[in-house]
C-alpha cells in the first residue's frame, strides 16, 4: 500500500471555494491541481483541512450560487456547500471518505527552538497545563456539527474523525512524558502525531485495510 499526498498549506482543496485573501490565486492554482489529480483515482482519501479557516468570512463560493452566507468567521454555510460538492463527485466514483474534523489547538506560547533537537538546558520551556476537554469540544463544535450534517447525506460513505476523542482524556495535554506533542499551537510535533496515532490505530487501519 502507498499513499498520494495533494493540497498546499491554508488552501482549501474543494470544488468551487476560494480564499478571499491575496492567497487566492496561488491556492486556486493547488487546488485545481489536486482535484484533477483525484479525478484521475478512485481511491479512498482522507482530507485534513484547518476547516474553521475558511469561514463564510473568508472564502467566496460560485459566483453562480446566490447562497446568501453571512460573511461572518462563525459561519460555514459556503464551505458546507463545497464539501456536498466536492463529496458528491467523489463518492459518485464509488470512493470512501475519512474526514479529520477540527485541530486540538493550545494557547499555550511555545518557544518552537527549544521543542526541537539541541535543547538549551539553561532555560526550559515554560510550564504548559493540559487543557479541558469541554474547551477543545465548544471550540469545535461549529465544525462539528456542519461535517455531521455532511456525513448524514452519506453516512455508508463518510467517517468522521475527530482528533479529541482519541488525543484527550479529560483533559488534552501539551507535555506528555516529557516530550512536547506541539511545535506551534495549531500543529503537532513528531511526538504528538505518534501519541494521536498510537490511541486511534482502530479508526484508521480499518479504513485503509478496505482499500487493499
Amino acid at each position: 500500500m502507498r499513499f498520494d499526498a495533494f493540497g498546499g498549506s491554508g488552501c482549501p482543496i474543494l470544488d468551487g471555494i476560494e480564499l478571499t485573501s491575496n492567497r487566492r490565486q496561488a491556492c486556486k492554482a493547488v487546488r485545481d491541481d489536486a482535484l484533477q489529480r483525484l479525478s484521475r483515482t478512485n481511491v479512498p482519501i482522507i482530507i485534513a483541512q484547518n476547516w474553521k479557516a475558511y469561514s463564510d468570512a473568508a472564502v467566496d463560493g460560485p459566483p453562480d450560487q446566490a447562497l446568501n452566507a453571512p460573511r461572518a468567521a462563525d459561519s460555514f454555510v459556503t464551505l458546507r456547500a463545497a464539501l456536498e460538492r466536492t463529496f458528491g463527485q467523489w463518492i459518485a466514483d464509488g470512493r470512501r471518505i475519512l474526514v479529520v474534523s477540527g485541530q486540538v489547538e493550545t494557547s499555550c506560547a511555545i518557544d518552537r527552538r527549544r521543542v526541537l533537537q539541541g535543547p538549551l538546558p539553561h532555560k526550559p520551556p515554560a510550564p504548559c497545563p493540559p487543557m479541558p476537554r469541554e474547551a477543545i469540544e465548544q471550540t469545535n463544535a461549529p465544525i462539528d456539527e456542519m461535517l455531521g450534517e455532511v456525513q448524514a447525506k452519506w453516512r455508508d460513505r463518510i467517517t468522521i474523525f475527530r482528533p479529541r476523542d482519541f488525543f484527550c482524556d479529560s483533559t488534552c495535554p501539551v507535555v506528555k512524558d516529557g516530550a512536547w506533542l506541539y511545535f506551534n499551537p495549531s500543529h503537532f510535533s513528531v511526538a504528538g502525531s505518534q501519541y494521536l496515532l498510537s490511541r486511534s490505530e482502530n479508526v484508521f487501519l480499518p479504513f485503509l485495510k478496505a482499500a487493499e
